[in-house]
């Protein structure tokens, strides 16, 4: 039986980190029904929808149609990408660590231009157009029409 290797692997990361969550979840929070729900109802579904696609990817590594994609001899999976694990790693823990006290669109930028030198095709000036782009959208979605409650400018320029 062949086995496509990328398959089974990312499925097995995926069940293991969405059962991580689902575990978390009804282990610390309360979960509630679905027409009254708690705060951990939201992370069990998500978890337990993961947990469901890595089974899926999981059980597609031994199907008939990855034996006919897959070569005989398979070559290994390659570095692993630390640039792009790193990058994504620190943004939105710099984003969280920064929203309050720079606001929200400094802190979109800030955390949009650390997520886009994750690829190593990326220019200054493409990371510049994404950055400004990127920012404008999510404080015109999050700011103007959900209207969240976190400053949109840093509190220093306030007051």
């Amino acid at each position: 039986m062949i086995i496509k290797r990328e398959d089974f692997l990312a499925g097995a990361f995926c069940v293991l980190l969405g059962a991580g969550f689902v575990l978390y979840a009804l282990m610390t929070l309360k979960v509630g029904t679905p027409s009254k729900m708690g705060s951990g109802f939201f992370p069990v579904m998500l978890g337990g929808l993961l947990a469901l696609l890595g089974l899926v990817m999981g059980f597609r590594a031994f199907s008939p149609r990855a034996a006919e994609a897959a070569p005989s001899e398979e070559p290994p999976l390659g570095p692993l990408p630390w640039r792009a694990i790193v990058t994504l790693s620190i943004a939105p823990v710099v984003f969280a660590m920064t929203v309050r006290s720079l606001g929200l669109a400094l802190a979109t930028a800030l955390c949009v231009g650390i997520v886009c030198f994750a690829s190593p095709r990326m220019t200054l000036r493409m990371a510049i157009g994404v950055t400004i782009a990127l920012t404008i959208i999510c404080v015109g979605v999050f700011s103007f029409g959900l209207k969240l409650t976190l400053p949109l400018l840093p509190t220093f320029m306030v007051g």
